[in-house]
């Protein structure tokens, strides 16, 4: 079986990285399976072309812009209506919108026609513009999409069949975060060995949800006096952490881990005790919830968007309602009860290696391949 992985970026990003992942895991199997992006357009380490191949792959290149513009369009349609009948290709699987559309009319101009597979990264489902509701998905042979919601909303707006979608969050390497790459990754933090570490990883800004965490460990800091908080990422430091955290007198129990990426970032969750996840940005099939969940971290999540199906309340962890009094009386729980810290820890590992781990995807992924063959092929 020949598959093309298609990203229509040039970016390092949530979508290029399962995708990626995918890729890998189906080469493990045996498939041939290839990774296309968008040419580098800025710094080298921020490619695609160079976190692939980091990985071990090497993509195929074209102008794949991220959005639709026509001189772009003419030159990589013409490329995969060329792979497509000198190579045979069995299946384009698309990771973004546009290169769903670019496949769609490639796949238009040939005559043995491969499969045409979209993953959507969105839980509420695909929201198609007018070139794709009328190209794309009359093309499109299945999708994959994260949450029951997404599969729910695609059967409803566009009438696709229950067995042309699978349901699949998207894969992490859950080997790479399931060990610290430090030995001591408190010590790296300024963080002691004997505290109880509630830890964040996201975009910083006054809208983002981090107020919940600050204010909740506020509203506990008599009760748990061993409670720091950790906090990674970047934005707007001073407005989103620092200034209400003195106010709230608990600057203190506040660490900035700043900006992590690669071993730092998994150093970075396997200091925590408990991962908090407050609010979905801009990536709303929240990789970084995966990602701590490979660590054998327990997650608390608010009970919002697509969380209340990617964690198990009371399995992987606890969701409150997105208020500071709500989550406080999880943290004061959890702080108090180390026991279930560390089963739900586990649980939560063993589940991210069940459900996010590559190779295990790309079976299920490579199942769904041959099924939508067998159905076309008895229509």
């Amino acid at each position: 079986m020949k598959v093309l992985h298609l990203v229509s970026n040039f970016r390092w990003t949530e979508r290029a990285e399962p995708a990626a992942d995918l890729t890998l895991g189906q080469q493990a199997l045996g498939v041939r399976a290839e990774l296309v992006c968008g040419r580098q357009r800025l710094l080298w380490e921020d490619s695609i072309e160079c976190q692939a191949a980091i990985k071990g792959l090497q993509p195929r290149m074209l102008d794949f812009p991220k959005h639709f513009t026509l001189s772009a369009a003419w030159r990589d349609i013409r490329s995969l209506v060329d792979w497509i009948r000198t190579e045979q290709m069995d299946v384009l699987h698309a990771h973004l919108p546009n290169a769903h559309l670019m496949a769609a009319m490639a796949i238009g101009r040939v005559r043995q026609k491969p499969l045409l597979v979209h993953s959507v990264y969105e839980p509420d489902g695909a929201s198609l513009n007018f070139r794709s509701r009328w190209i794309s998905a009359p093309r499109t042979d299945g999708w994959v999409v994260i949450s029951d919601g997404a599969a729910a909303a695609l059967q409803e707006r566009y009438a696709v069949e229950a067995d042309r979608v699978l349901t699949l969050v998207p894969p992490v390497d859950v080997e790479r975060f399931r060990h610290s790459p430090l030995d001591a990754p408190r010590q790296s933090f300024g963080l002691s060995s004997e505290s109880f570490v509630v830890g964040a990883v996201m975009r910083l800004g006054v809208n983002r949800g981090i107020h919940l965490l600050i204010h909740a460990v506020a509203l506990v800091k008599d009760r748990c006096p061993d409670l720091q908080c950790l906090i990674v990422g970047r934005g707007d430091i001073k407005n989103a952490v620092e200034r209400p955290a003195r106010q709230l007198g608990i600057r203190d129990r506040i660490t900035l881990g700043g900006y992590c990426r690669w071993e730092k970032l998994v150093a970075a969750y396997h200091a925590m005790d408990v991962f908090a996840y407050l609010k979905p940005g801009t990536d709303q099939s929240c990789r970084a919830v995966r990602e701590a969940m490979a660590a054998g971290l327990p997650v608390v999540a608010s009970r919002v968007g697509f969380l209340p199906e990617l964690v198990d309340e009371g399995e992987t962890g606890h969701l409150f309602d997105p208020q500071p009094e709500a989550l406080a009386v999880v943290l004061e729980r959890l702080y108090r009860d180390r026991e279930a810290v560390r089963r739900l820890g586990e649980q939560a590992g063993a589940h991210a290696r069940e459900q996010f781990a590559p190779q295990k995807q790309a079976r299920r992924v490579t199942e769904f391949y041959a099924r939508l063959g067998a159905c076309r092929g008895s229509a």
